[in-house]
This record gives C-alpha cells, sequence and structure tokens, in this order.
C-alpha cells in the first residue's frame, strides 16, 4: 500500500477519534447536546477527508470518473440491483429459518410492523440511515480509498485491510451513549457479532464494487440495505450468529470462484 494511502488511513483515524474518543468519556456525565455534536462530527471526518482530497489533490479527469462512479446508476444494472436489494435479506431470513429449526426464536418483525403502522415515519427513517452511515462511508471507503488501494496492491489484501481498519474505526462508538453500536454493550455476544462481520461484509461491498464498473452508488445502496436491515428486523443471538457464518461462506464462495480477480495484482 502507498504512503499516500496509509496516511490518509491514519489521518481519518485519528481525527475521528479525536472526536469520539472524548465522547465516550463524558458520556456518563450525560451532556447530551455535546456528545450528540461530537457523535457526528467525528462520522463527517471521512467524507471531509474525501472532499479535501478530491479537491486538492485530484485532476479534473479524477474528480469526473469519482462523480460518475457516485451518480451513474447505469453502471449497477438490473441484474446487480436485484443483488444488492435481495441477498442480505434471504441470508436473514435462511438464517432465522435455521435458528427455528433448531428450536430459536428466529427473528422478531415488531420494529418493521411499527414503521409499518406509521408509514410517513419510514423515510425520514430511511433517509436519516442513509445519510448518517452509507453515503459518507462509501464515498471514502469504496469511491476514494478501495479504488486507490486496488491500484497498489492486490484486491484481496487491499479489502483485508480495508475490513480490519472499518472494524478499528468503530470501536468508540461501542462508549458513545445513543449510537447504534452502545446499544449493543461491550463485550456482549452483540459486539463480538459485530466485530466478526465487518471483513466479509467489506469483501461483499468489495464484490458488488467490482461487478458494478467501480460503482459507488451502489456501494451506497448495499451498504444502506445492511444498515436498514439491521433496523427492521431484531434476529436472536444464535439466528445472528448463523447469518455471520453464511456471510463467510458466501465471501469464501465468491473469492474461490472469481480467484484470478481477487489476487492479481491491479485491477484497473
Amino acid at each position: 500500500m502507498g504512503r499516500r494511502t496509509r496516511n490518509l488511513l491514519f489521518l481519518i483515524l485519528f481525527f475521528t477519534w479525536i472526536f469520539w474518543i472524548p465522547a465516550g468519556f463524558i458520556s456518563k456525565a450525560n451532556h447530551s447536546s455535546l456528545i450528540v455534536f461530537l457523535h457526528y462530527a467525528g462520522g463527517a471526518v471521512p467524507l471531509i477527508a474525501t472532499l479535501s482530497v478530491l479537491y486538492f489533490h485530484q485532476t479534473v479527469k479524477e474528480r469526473k470518473d469519482y462523480l460518475l462512479r457516485l451518480f451513474d446508476l447505469k453502471r449497477i444494472g438490473s441484474k446487480w440491483i436485484l443483488i444488492i436489494v435481495l441477498l442480505i435479506p434471504i441470508l436473514a431470513l435462511v438464517s432465522s429459518w435455521i435458528d427455528t429449526l433448531l428450536g430459536g426464536e428466529g427473528l422478531d418483525l415488531s420494529p418493521l410492523q411499527s414503521l409499518v403502522s406509521a408509514p410517513l415515519s419510514l423515510f425520514p427513517f430511511a433517509f436519516f440511515i442513509l445519510i448518517f452511515g452509507p453515503i459518507p462511508e462509501e464515498m471514502t471507503w469504496r469511491g476514494l480509498i478501495l479504488d486507490r488501494m486496488e491500484k497498489e496492491i492486490n484486491p484481496f489484501r487491499s479489502n483485508l485491510i480495508l475490513g480490519i481498519y472499518w472494524l478499528i474505526w468503530h470501536l468508540p462508538l461501542f462508549f458513545i451513549d445513543g449510537s447504534y453500536q452502545a446499544s449493543l454493550g461491550f463485550g456482549t455476544p452483540q459486539f463480538f457479532l459485530f466485530i466478526l462481520d465487518k471483513v466479509p461484509y467489506t469483501f461483499l461491498l468489495a464484490w458488488i464494487f467490482h461487478h458494478t464498473k467501480r460503482s459507488t452508488l451502489a456501494a451506497i445502496l448495499f451498504h444502506f440495505i445492511m444498515n436498514f436491515m439491521g433496523e427492521i428486523i431484531d434476529l436472536s443471538v444464535r439466528a445472528e450468529s448463523i447469518l455471520i457464518i453464511l456471510v463467510y461462506l458466501f465471501t469464501l464462495f465468491i473469492i474461490f470462484f472469481e480467484k484470478d480477480e481477487w489476487f492479481s495484482e491491479r485491477t484497473l
């Protein structure tokens, strides 16, 4: 990995944590408005870094390519739209079905039922999920960072590094009151499941990115489906564990059958 990319990853992590670590310490003092500010300010760091790189360090041609990958829906195609929309729900339903066969609870649809009972709340809810996660993160992780890394090292190594980095980047959120991660708890089974899914989901996002002509928009949509599904259904711990296993198996499957692409030194 090149020095500039490595420095960019370090700077994003450093400046994100400058906001998030204090937010974790003051959470217990109940300074809610300050916590919210620090939480969202830290979350905005990757996007600010990306926009800075685009403006100060890229040519007009590079900026145009970036914007096309961000907005061009034609790059995705109907086949990949279906994969983006259906892959995670199908895996979640299969995992819940296996859990029920084993005598478990499967999944709880009460969050979805609450949204359906108040349909006008669905769009603000979905919009909130979209702009606080998928858009700023994918504009950075896939749109900028991965696109750079895969020009320097092979896709497998790129995504392994990025997946571990993505995991580490999230860690302070477990100590910030009001964050999704804090609701999971630190050291709980849900904590470990959250930690375990970052690397395989990184590979799935890259798989979609590769097959949609490096579409950042495709990565945003898939990331949105991942987060949205996590909000509207509650899987039991065992069902979620089964889901992670299925995600790992599916990831290994695509890496094995596309190994030439994953282990080639350049994809572009």
